[in-house]
């Protein structure tokens, strides 16, 4: 008469289960179910000392065979500022029996497309915690920490699924165990601000950043200045020279080259309106000379065709013949874009300049309380 029992064994890292036939004659004959490269054997031939090391680990990690459990959790999930998703976690269950090879998977759900995946049997993180929370095969071992380069994909990802897999098949292809963890959100977000616009040394210079996962396949970055009141472009820059932005790294930590998403660029300022509405664009694109397949952040008018353009003439006095002089103030933002101030002297019946000179600053507390929404400071001339 035979009768038939199961029985786990481990064979190297992996559990495995032996079926026992036993004869009413009481001989016991074992056949166990192992991996290609993994021997055989039988309680009567195995070696002592192999015995006693495999009834240690065994009455140290013997699983609960009826716990049918699939546990699995990602402890931390980030994508970092060179396109690197890094997943930490780990994933028990008896399913892993006779299971050998484990692999974490990359999958886009939105298209259900495999990204990338990652043979990690020989990686496999020590993880003493699952094992006295969850008594099934392989907890002790069960953690798992990779790496997948998205770079190239972030640009058309909006989620990416990770998929923990236990796996008979060497390539991880069928008679799979699978876990299958909920969806890590890429950051979708276009962001940016312009730090400055000023004039310097007859340039006008603009310093900024521009951050997105969407440009992540656009190698080419451009600076347009645009002439809205005109409602034409008046200059273009390629930024071949990225400023390193670390405070931008700090704040979005899930950005692509969000810590070299800085700008600075100059812009001659001959044929530069400030009096019309001036602003820039920053562009990511494929194409070399920046005209199509564009991602772009649109900064708000750093000039306004509404500056508030007021003054006063205080005082003049005619005293002296051979001169005049005369004191009041003059409030306008363009003055931070156009900062050589004149007094004119006008002829107002010959209808012709009589004399030009430059105006001499003079602080106006009371005129800066008025105009308070000014962005310069009220420095009024006499």
């Amino acid at each position: 008469m035979f009768k038939e029992h199961k029985k786990l064994y481990k064979a190297g890292k992996h559990w495995l289960v032996a079926t026992l036939t036993v004869l009413s004659m009481g001989v016991i004959m074992a056949a166990a179910t192992a991996h290609a490269d993994t021997a055989t054997f039988t309680e009567a031939t195995t070696p002592t000392a192999q015995v006693q090391e495999s009834k240690q680990e065994q009455a140290a990690e013997q699983p609960n065979l009826a716990d049918q459990g699939n546990y699995a959790h990602l402890d931390r999930q980030s994508v970092n500022d060179q396109g690197q998703l890094n997943v930490d976690g780990w994933h028990a269950s008896n399913g892993s029996i006779d299971r050998p090879y484990h692999y974490i998977i990359a999958l886009d759900p939105a298209t259900n497309r495999e990204i990338a995946r990652q043979n990690v049997t020989d990686q496999a993180v020590a993880r003493p915690d699952i094992q006295r929370s969850f008594n099934v095969a392989g907890a002790g071992r069960s953690g798992f920490n990779v790496n997948f380069d998205l770079k190239d994909q972030l640009a058309n990802l909006s989620s990416v699924q990770i998929i923990s897999r236990y796996s008979a098949d060497q390539a991880g292809n069928v008679n799979n165990f699978d876990y299958w963890f909920a969806p890590i959100v890429i950051n979708r977000s276009n962001i940016g601000n312009l730090d400055r616009a000023v004039v310097k040394n007859d340039e006008l210079e603009v310093a900024g950043w521009h951050a997105t996962n969407l440009a992540a396949d656009k190698p080419y970055h451009y600076v347009i200045l645009l002439d809205r009141t005109t409602g034409k472009e008046v200059g273009r820059q390629l930024i071949q020279q990225m400023v390193a932005r670390p405070d931008i790294t700090r704040a979005f930590p899930g950005i692509y080259r969000a810590g070299q998403s800085g700008f600075l660029a100059q812009f001659k300022i001959a044929g530069l309106n400030f009096h019309h509405q001036l602003q820039i664009v920053d562009r990511y694109s494929k194409a070399a000379d920046g005209n199509t397949d564009n991602i772009d952040y649109w900064f708000t008018p750093f000039t306004s065709t509404d500056y508030v353009n007021a003054g006063y003439l205080d005082a003049y006095n005619l005293a002296d013949r051979k001169k005049i002089t005369v004191s009041g103030w003059h409030a306008n933002d363009i003055s931070q874009f156009e900062s050589n101030h004149f007094l004119i002297l006008f002829d107002n019946t010959a209808k012709r300049q009589v004399a030009v000179t430059r105006a001499t600053t003079v602080a106006r507390p009371d005129i800066a309380n008025i105009y308070h929404n000014l962005k310069t400071e009220v420095q009024q001339k006499g």
